[in-house]
């Protein structure tokens, strides 16, 4: 194989059929990867025949590299790099975060990919598959990953400070509201004790009056 020869593109219809014969052979989903065929990247030699594939799905600003395939193991690396570099380029089109891959060769380490921790574990779509499958994982923009992750932090205790302060809001309404019923009550029992105490004695004094 010439590797200078090769061609990098993504799938097309035209690649379809070949692209079937390539999935059942790898027994992978021919009748779901055909409605995401724009999801590979290939490698194409002089003939036009696909050598290599690799697919990147994405969901949720979340991408998953999958389906590796490789018709030549000796140039599998070399494959690995060169489609490697196209599928990056795409998740940062993308805006992608997070990529997420279960390749267990050295490759995917040498390029910072990681064993996600529980943090990361817990934001991974479950589209993609069980948590616990050995996934590695490599933030595409460390940086934008980080603030986002912030201001989520961020809002989340501003939420928890906006809903004390409205607790105790209501706290001080509710003792305010008591208060003034209980100052209206004591008042309302002043008068009535002030009517019931000054009534009867206007009443003594208008009688004594018309006596005279």
């Amino acid at each position: 194989m010439n590797l200078e020869g090769l061609t990098y593109r993504r799938a097309t219809l035209d690649d379809l059929a070949e692209l079937r014969r390539i999935w059942e052979s790898a027994k992978l989903p021919v009748e779901e990867f055909e409605k995401r065929f724009t999801e590979f990247q290939l490698a194409i030699d002089e003939n036009g025949t696909i050598v290599a594939t690799m697919a990147l799905y994405h969901t949720k600003q979340q991408g998953m590299v999958h389906s590796e395939i490789y018709s030549d193991r000796e140039w599998e690396p070399a494959l690995r790099a060169k489609l490697w570099e196209r599928i990056s380029v795409i998740a940062k089109n993308y805006g992608l975060l997070r990529l997420w891959t279960q390749g267990s060769v050295s490759f995917w380490r040498e390029q910072g990919w990681k064993d996600p921790d529980f943090k990361a574990l817990s934001t991974m779509p479950p589209i993609f598959g069980h948590p616990h499958a050995g996934w590695l994982t490599l933030p595409m923009i460390k940086d934008t990953l980080e603030t986002v992750e912030k201001q989520f932090e961020l809002f989340a205790q501003s939420q928890r400070e906006s809903n004390d302060r409205t607790l105790e809001q209501a706290r001080k309404l509710r003792m305010l509201a008591m208060s003034l019923v209980i100052l209206i009550t004591i008042g309302l029992l002043a008068m009535a004790a002030y009517t019931f105490f000054r009534w009867p004695r206007k009443k003594r004094v208008g009688s004594n009056s018309s006596a005279w």
